[in-house]
């Protein structure tokens, strides 16, 4: 049989003065590892004891599992594979676009699914993480194809600031803006800033016959748009194919199998950069010219 009792205090205390008038029948008590109401000295079942000694203090068996779940999701890969669900489940959260976004896949891709939000994972009750856990997989295309598409989205919006695109595609200056908020804490200044140079930056290409179409040509000419510049520095690194890197495994490999007791740092990279990129031409003429002004040396290296 349940009960509820009002008290005003926070206190165990407070609720043992509520039951202890019908402690008879009482035979068996259970809390949660709260101090107030299990402690052993003040809390409830301790004062409960002591009116009623066959009223016996356990400590919720749900409440245990919990714990001990909740313990063993510090084991690495669970840890990991947690903290990944909960940082992807976060993500859309914190933008109404993207939460649209990710309601409108999941009801085009999974016309079924009643929920139609990424649902947070709880820190405390394992049983509510497990369920977000399994809302997750069931909801797992939608996510994969929502990050698909805002990846695109914003590589291909900051792009735009590049000038053949800018005036190919008569680009509104808020769909740069909106992509250029991902690296906002790369930018020297604040999106407001960036705002104006992209005023500049139109006006600087509007008069010029032959516009830049690669980020590589367009950074020749910002050297007065701080913003500008960090956002063309990113748009050269965004990896394109990751070949190079692959290939440069297996050279290291290689160099490492045969050379790996006698190499230091320096030497390894020289190595790498030599057996990867064999197609370049070195004369002996340019690799004694730079030996030769390498160092200070007594004897004048004359080529």
């Amino acid at each position: 049989m349940y009960a509820f009792f009002f008290s005003n205090h926070h206190l165990g205390k407070g609720f043992w003065r509520k039951i202890e008038s019908s402690l008879n029948f009482g035979r068996g008590q259970g809390y949660d590892g709260a101090t107030n109401m299990s402690g052993a000295f003040k809390g409830v079942q301790s004062r409960i004891l002591n009116l009623q000694p066959l009223a016996l203090y356990t400590r919720c068996a749900n409440y245990k599992l919990n714990l001990v779940l909740n313990k063993a999701s510090s084991i690495p890969s669970i840890r990991n594979t947690v903290g990944i669900i909960t940082n992807i489940n976060n993500f859309p959260r914190e933008s109404a676009i993207r939460t649209n976004h990710l309601s409108s896949k999941i009801t085009e891709l999974l016309p079924t699914q009643k929920a139609v939000e990424a649902k947070q994972l709880c820190d405390t009750r394992w049983v509510e993480k497990h369920d977000g856990i399994l809302h997750f997989s069931e909801i797992l295309p939608a996510i994969v194809s929502t990050l698909d598409d805002l990846s695109t989205i914003i590589i291909s919006n900051l792009k735009k600031i590049i000038p053949k695109y800018y005036f190919e595609y008569d680009t509104p200056d808020e769909e740069i803006l909106y992509a250029a908020q991902k690296y906002e804490a790369d930018l020297p200044s604040s999106i407001e800033v960036l705002r104006g140079e992209l005023c500049l930056w139109k006006e600087l290409w509007k008069t010029k016959s032959e516009k830049a179409d690669t980020p590589m040509e367009a950074y020749k000419s910002v050297y007065m748009f701080p913003n500008m510049e960090n956002l063309l520095k990113i748009l050269c690194i965004i990896s394109v194919t990751t070949v190079s890197s692959e290939l440069s495994f297996s050279s290291l490999k290689c160099i490492k199998t045969y050379l790996w007791s006698t190499m230091n740092q320096s030497r390894l990279n020289g190595l790498e950069m030599l057996n990867i990129n064999k197609d370049i031409k070195i004369t002996p003429e340019e690799v004694l010219g730079i030996f030769s002004t390498k160092h200070n040396r007594k004897l004048q290296l004359d080529i």
